[in-house]
């Protein structure tokens, strides 16, 4: 590719996955969520954004920082 992007193309992919990462564990669609929820008898926003939310939050943070130091 001919590009004047000065970004690593791991570092690309790397944000990509935790992009997913990310969908993945604060979408109240999610079948384990759903689960879970129903399981518990909560609604599934409330499993997906107020108990994973912290967490996805940390693992954003953690992760651009790795992203950062990793492809650097």
């Amino acid at each position: 590719m001919t590009s004047q992007v000065t970004i690593p193309t791991l570092a690309i992919a790397l944000a990509l996955n935790v992009g997913g990462a990310l969908s993945y564990l604060v979408s109240p669609f999610e079948g384990a969520i759903v689960l879970i929820s129903d399981l518990a008898d909560v609604p599934p926003t409330t499993v997906a954004i107020k108990n994973n939310g912290w967490f996805g939050l940390w693992f954003l943070l953690l992760s651009t920082v790795g992203i950062y130091f990793f492809t650097n």
